[in-house]
């Protein structure tokens, strides 16, 4: 076994260069093309009864036997526009997420022919909410389950990253995204550094992977010859694919308790796989049926420390215009070291865990054709004061910084100071100040845990006078005091001299 190197590679759901962590844009065309050449069907699908327009439905173009692979996710106008590969027979198809699907009819298109097809659809709802999970079975091949309740989840799920692959291909946005890298200590709580880092970008979605077929064959933990280990994500089109689909077996889960109304379709990797590869859950609204993320940890691994660091998650959002789009992302990774020691003169070789590393990125603006997105990001706030204790007054001016430099902030004439838009989790807060130099100490960090949507409060502090005395103190015999003036404020620059009889008779 070679240990993995304290530089893992976070490679997650961007394959990126090898000077260091980026995530790489999927290049996209235009939302709706400008021509059509050859032949086509376009057309309007609207609501049966009020003839309003539908965004978000997926129409298919299909063949007798099968999906010729050409589709369209209708907008706020409910158009769409199908390129027929040939001249022929075709049906059509119009799908939505929390509805049955919809037979929309047949059509003969010729040759270069651009055929007008309107749709009517009825609402008729795909109910959830009662589905029981007691009782469902594992299903290693969902056609085994036509109809059933695992197959029935799973077409609600496949609705939602359809959307999003085709958004990925289709769809041109501009992305407003905020990247992370951190260093957490090895119990995976507490952020020893982050890095964090905005920029913008044009395409269909915000993060790719590696193909489905080189994770089935080298899998999603892949070891390179400096004994590295680059860690895989999945994004909606590897969970689509055929070989995710014969690679993982399939139950219903509830959510969990402080989300019931989730539904879970839970996949684990068949029996027989021999490379690392992945387990978790998709989670579904009941009430809508939507797709709210997935959940997943790295299983096959060559060795067991760490493993249960080795996990991600990747939420999915839908815009307003009826686009998908995967709006954040987290993967983390074991750090490991291999230690040496000998035990009764034998030496001994274990892998220990020095920390871990994690890396991810949040869409926070979606722009497109119709569509302006923010996104809602959970985020706290730390706010407190820096408190000079030799001056018994807040110390104006220093700088409060959270591991790495993430976020920085400086303190008021009073002391106090705020911090905004600070991620979830556990830091160690610290301060600096000119302060500091001149009584040559340097303040013990403080612990702060930054939970969304609330604000924690934390108080730093110069040492009290006492303390730095006793630091600079070769013995534990000192004098301390404070000399103040006649009007009671403490008196800078004034002599003191200590006359007396030493402990040692000098």
């Amino acid at each position: 076994m070679r240990p993995r190197s304290p530089l893992t590679r976070l490679q997650a759901l961007a394959r990126v260069p090898a000077m260091g962590l980026a995530v790489t844009l999927a290049s996209a065309s235009a939302w709706v093309p400008s021509t059509l050449s050859g032949q086509a069907v376009v057309g309007t699908v609207r609501e049966q009864g009020t003839r309003e327009p539908i965004l978000g439905a997926m129409v298919r173009l299909m063949t007798d036997s099968s999906w010729t692979g050409v589709r369209f996710l209708t907008a706020v106008d409910g158009r769409f526009s199908l390129k027929a590969p040939r001249p022929g027979f075709y049906g059509i198809t119009v799908e939505r997420i929390g509805f049955a699907s919809t037979d929309a009819g047949t059509v003969t298109v010729t040759e270069g022919q651009t055929l007008t097809h309107d749709i009517e659809v009825t609402a008729a709802p795909v109910r959830l909410e009662g589905l029981e999970v007691a009782g469902s079975r594992r299903r290693c091949r969902l056609t085994d389950d036509p109809g059933g309740r695992t197959q029935s989840v799973w077409d609600e799920v496949r609705k939602a990253l359809d959307a999003a692959r085709w958004t990925e291909r289709e769809a041109g946005l501009q992305f407003q995204i905020v990247s992370h890298t951190r260093t957490l200590d090895s119990s995976g709580r507490r952020i020893l550094d982050e890095k964090r880092r905005t920029s913008t970008a044009s395409g269909g979605n915000s993060v790719r992977t590696l193909p489905p077929a080189e994770l089935v064959k080298d899998g999603y933990a892949q070891t390179g010859e400096d004994g590295s280990t680059s860690w895989y994500g999945p994004d909606a089109a590897v969970l689509l694919s055929d070989d995710f689909l014969e690679t993982h077996c399939f139950t219903l889960v509830d959510g969990p308790k402080e989300q019931p109304d989730l539904l879970g379709l839970d996949f684990t990797p068949v029996q027989g796989r021999e490379v690392p590869d992945i387990r978790g859950v998709m989670w579904v609204d009941r009430n809508s049926a939507r797709l709210d993320r997935v959940e997943f940890r790295y299983v096959g691994l060559d060795q067991a420390a760490g493993d249960d660091q080795a996990r991600g998650e990747v939420r999915f959002a839908e815009l307003s215009d009826g686009r998908w789009i995967v709006r954040d992302w987290s993967i983390r990774a074991p750090l490991l070291a291999l230690s040496r020691r000998n035990v009764s003169g034998r030496p001994i070789e274990r892998v220990m865990v020095t920390g871990v590393q994690e890396q991810g990125s949040d869409v926070i603006r979606a722009r497109g054709r119709d569509v302006d997105w923010l996104a809602d990001i959970a985020v706290g706030r730390v706010v407190g004061t820096v408190w000079d204790s030799v001056a018994e007054r807040g110390l104006a001016g220093a700088e409060v910084a959270l591991p790495g430099r993430a976020h920085v902030a400086r303190t008021d004439t009073s002391g106090a100071f705020t911090m905004d838009g600070v991620a979830p989790g556990t830091y160690r807060i610290t301060f600096d100040a000119p302060r500091l130099d001149s009584l040559g100490v340097e303040p013990a960090a403080r612990e702060v845990v930054v939970q969304p949507g609330r604000e924690a409060r934390v108080d730093l502090a110069v040492p009290s006078l006492m303390s730095i005395l006793a630091l600079g103190c070769p013995t534990p015999h000192a004098v301390v005091g404070r000399v103040r003036g006649s009007d009671g404020k403490p008196l800078e620059g004034a002599a003191v001299t200590a006359v007396g009889v030493a402990p040692d008779g000098s």
